[in-house]
């Protein structure tokens, strides 16, 4: 609420058009407390998972927190739908109460996902959004969830009365924000990926897809894993390690109290790829001038606040 009132005070006046609003929580309430500061007469869900669960208490808690930001915008308000998230979808009548909506869906809704490629070595991604117009998209990003990203931006941009040009102009010089699968061109031949931001577990999948597409080099994964996973950390653990073991060539463990189920779950899918452990991220980073050679690619996965072991 205060930095939301910071940005109105020093940054809204008189030639404001539209003013953008991220709404997070940890607890059921904080959604509504923002959206009694800046009602939403367009609000858009992209997704409910385990990040904060720990908090939340459980998915339940979650779902019903995340949807505040439906039932508290203005009434009449145009909502926009992350279809392809299950417990958006499932809920999503639950919750909706006759307000005007769109959803957006990667498999088929209001638009549709054609004509998808990658670029030389997967750093870049172009495609194609088909309804009553055709929208051309060629974008940096490594994730194909900025699809979904830039499908729910041009719902809105389209209810807020812009052209195709101007959507496409615009979304066009979409930047990858950084820590968020930011690619960078590393020393002597090295690329990183630097998704150090990223704290949830379907943030992870996508990073884990991310580092897949890449073929002929050896790739890396630093990580501490999770934090705010509550009654399902080993669970979210142990399936990033099976989905992490067909993957990468070297994973970097940050020995905690979570890391362990990722060793687990890489196990457990058969790995065969090296283990490392270290006790801080300080020590995994001081060794990697010894670890990495030319043309490896290395993906920093997630980055622990001091007050979590």
């Amino acid at each position: 609420p205060l930095g939301l009132a910071e940005v109105i005070k020093n940054e809204v006046n008189e030639t404001t058009e539209v003013l953008v609003v991220e709404m997070g929580a940890y607890q059921i309430g904080d959604i509504a407390e923002l959206c009694h500061i800046t009602p939403p007469d367009v609000a858009i869900l992209t997704g409910i998972n385990e990040a904060h669960l720990e908090r939340f208490g459980s998915l339940e808690n979650t779902t019903r927190g995340k949807y505040e930001i439906v039932t508290e915008a203005k009434e009449g308000a145009f909502i926009v739908l992350n279809k392809d998230d299950k417990r958006v979808r499932e809920n999503a009548e639950r919750f909706l109460g006759g307000r005007p909506h769109a959803f957006f869906s990667q498999t088929g809704a209001d638009l549709e996902v054609t004509e998808k490629s990658y670029g030389e070595d997967r750093t870049g991604l172009s495609f194609t959004l088909k309804g009553d117009l055709e929208y051309r998209f060629n974008l940096p990003h490594l994730a194909d969830y900025i699809i979904g990203t830039v499908m729910a931006a041009t719902l809105v941009a389209r209810h807020l009365g812009l052209g195709k040009d101007e959507i496409e102009r615009g979304l066009n010089k979409l930047p990858v924000p950084p820590h968020r699968l930011q690619l960078i061109p590393g020393k002597g031949g090295v690329t990183v990926i630097d998704d150090s931001y990223n704290g949830n577990p379907e943030g992870v999948r996508e990073a884990i897809k991310v580092l897949a597409r890449i073929k002929g080099k050896r790739k890396l994964y630093l990580t501490p894993g999770l934090v705010e996973a509550g009654e399902r950390v080993a669970e979210v653990h142990v399936e990033i390690g099976q989905e992490l073991a067909p993957v990468a060539d070297v994973v970097l463990l940050i020995r905690n109290s979570v890391t362990p189920y990722i060793e687990a779950g890489l196990k457990k899918s058969g790995y065969q790829g090296e283990i490392l452990w270290y006790e801080n991220t300080s020590e995994a980073h001081g060794s990697l001038g010894k670890i990495l050679a030319p043309g490896d690619v290395i993906l920093f996965q997630n980055d622990w606040p001091d007050n979590y072991i």
